[in-house]
């Protein structure tokens, strides 16, 4: 008898366990897609004029938002892959999300800040 209620005890603490896991997937998901759709908007909003930047001999046009624009969607792309993850593959790649988005802000903020800077002079 006390086997059996040492099995069942174990059971519902995995059981527990796993439910905090998927709350906490779901959590974290929700976060990521909010600070995504939020960065979307913002680039959107820059409407960035291209810009000539030398490169190594080179001189090419270059357009600031459209750049930040594929970086947002890749970050999209690289949630869509953790979902379907597993185990450590998807906590490195939820790890790289994060510092990615963390980044990303942190460029669209001083993108902001540059624009307004301009606008204002």
């Amino acid at each position: 008898m006390k086997t059996q209620a040492q099995i069942k005890n174990l059971a519902d603490r995995q059981d527990t366990e796993q439910s905090l896991l998927m709350q906490t997937r779901y959590v974290v998901e929700k976060d990521f897609n909010s600070r995504l759709d939020e960065l979307r908007g913002l680039v959107n909003k820059l409407g960035a004029v291209p810009h000539d930047v030398c490169l190594e001999n080179t001189v090419q046009t270059c357009d600031r938002a459209q750049d930040l624009r594929v970086k947002v969607e890749a970050v999209g792309w690289m949630l869509q892959i953790a979902n379907r993850l597993d185990g450590v593959g998807r906590e490195m790649v939820i790890s790289t999300i994060g510092k990615s988005l963390d980044d990303l802000e942190r460029v669209v903020a001083s993108e902001i800040h540059a624009k307004d800077d301009v606008v204002a002079a």
